[in-house]
């Protein structure tokens, strides 16, 4: 796998927008965060494009995401939001001959983007809020994506404890997670996740309790469900009315898994969305209830 440099203070980085467009306002504040990690942004007037559902035409997103992780003049791409529409401009990042390798972070939709880089490009890359999610992120998550970029203070900032044991047990394996809706959606495709060794984690928003099941029984029947290593789930957005219920999916899930499982992941659609490297070893220890990176995900030792 190929780790990550982590960005020194003054580096340029791409913000780009490769799925559903957003508000200008919204995003020139949340520029504010880029800046203040003492990173200098770099984009396109084009990202602000409208086109229905979709940040502008399928070429012009496609192209941005490509020229941005080959430029040279940056150091990390980050999306502005997620939404939907990264799945869609798939196919031409993947007929592009040579892509770039840099620091890559995001969320949400953008799981479609970390299952490419992390599978068939075998790169490190960052679960981690977009750039207007990260404005409205409590502080703790903040300073955890400021430390993830520059990599400061890794072995703290990637141990992830106070979780809700669901199905006991520890295990290693590598990381890999995102949003349930878009790993299903893969399923079948060439990005379909492979589970095997893997420690995976999920996060969900605005879907009922139903397709959650519906989802979740989707991924258990895959081809390599069966040599997952671990589970652990972040913020579901489950209403109130169906937090109970949906307690008890999750229990019937894990035990069926019969893998270590815990709930309480920080990481979602909410104000608390840890960074978390994908592509590195990690291990689950459900009994303790904790997460922890065992593998730098940095390839530099300029870490500290």
């Amino acid at each position: 796998m190929k780790k990550i440099r982590p960005l020194r203070t003054g580096e340029m980085v791409s913000i780009i927008a490769p799925s559903s467009p957003f508000d200008r306002a919204a995003f020139e504040n949340a520029l504010s965060i880029i800046t203040g990690f003492g990173l200098v942004p770099k984009y396109d007037a084009s990202m602000l494009s409208h086109n229905g559902y979709l940040a502008g035409s399928d070429l012009r997103r496609a192209l941005e995401f490509i020229n941005a992780m080959n430029d040279p003049e940056t150091s990390a791409v980050l999306p502005a939001r997620g939404g939907y529409g990264a799945m869609r401009i798939i196919h031409a990042v993947d007929s592009e001959a040579h892509l770039g390798f840099k620091l890559f972070a995001g969320f949400s939709d953008i799981t479609v983007l970390h299952s490419y880089l992390v599978q068939r490009k075998k790169m490190v890359t960052l679960h981690s809020p977009n750039l207007i999610s990260s404005a409205k992120m409590e502080s703790e998550s903040i300073h955890r994506f400021r430390n993830a970029l520059l990599g400061e203070n890794a072995q703290n900032n990637f141990f992830f404890s106070g979780l809700k044991r669901i199905n006991g047990g520890r295990d290693s394996g590598v990381s890999f997670g995102g949003n349930l809706s878009l790993i299903a959606a893969m399923m079948g495709t060439p990005l379909e996740v492979d589970f095997t060794d893997k420690i995976l984690f999920l996060e969900e928003v605005h879907e009922p309790l139903y397709r959650i099941d519906r989802m979740l029984t989707q991924l258990s029947m895959s081809r390599t469900w069966k040599k997952l290593k671990g589970i652990a789930f972040g913020e579901m957005g489950v209403s109130d009315e169906e937090r109970e219920r949906f307690d008890g999916l999750l229990s019937d899930f894990a035990a069926g898994a019969g893998k270590p499982a815990v709930k309480g992941f920080p990481v979602g659609h909410g104000v608390r969305n840890y960074t978390v490297p994908l592509g590195v070893l990690c291990t689950l220890d459900a009994g303790r209830e904790i997460f922890n990176v065992d593998e730098s995900p940095y390839s530099s030792d300029e870490t500290s």
